[in-house]
């Protein structure tokens, strides 16, 4: 029990600085180009990672897409839009963890 309960306080961990690296970006801290980076080096432990991963990795995509088809002055706010949906499912995936307790 104690290794579960110690792998769900890592994850809970991981949300949190996820969490934060939005609400960062959203405060215009740093560059999109930089939030994508900071998303990639996330390191997400143990088995309840597959899910985040791919939620992770369909942000990272989009922000690729935008940095690549989108005019510069629009970065921010196409950033922004990715970090609310970021945010949004973040929150999903928290709330289906403390419901499998």
């Amino acid at each position: 029990m104690w290794h579960i309960e110690k792998g769900m306080r890592l994850i809970m961990n991981v949300l949190d600085a996820l969490n934060s690296l939005c609400q960062s970006y959203k405060k215009q801290e740093f560059g999109l180009e930089e939030f994508q980076n900071r998303i990639e080096t996330i390191v997400i432990p143990d088995k309840e990672v597959r899910k985040l991963e791919k939620i992770l990795l369909a942000a990272t995509n989009e922000l690729e897409r935008i940095r690549f088809t989108s005019l510069e002055e629009n970065y921010f706010s196409k950033g922004s839009e990715v970090a609310d949906r970021l945010l949004n499912q973040l929150e999903e995936y928290k709330n289906s963890l403390q419901n499998t307790d």
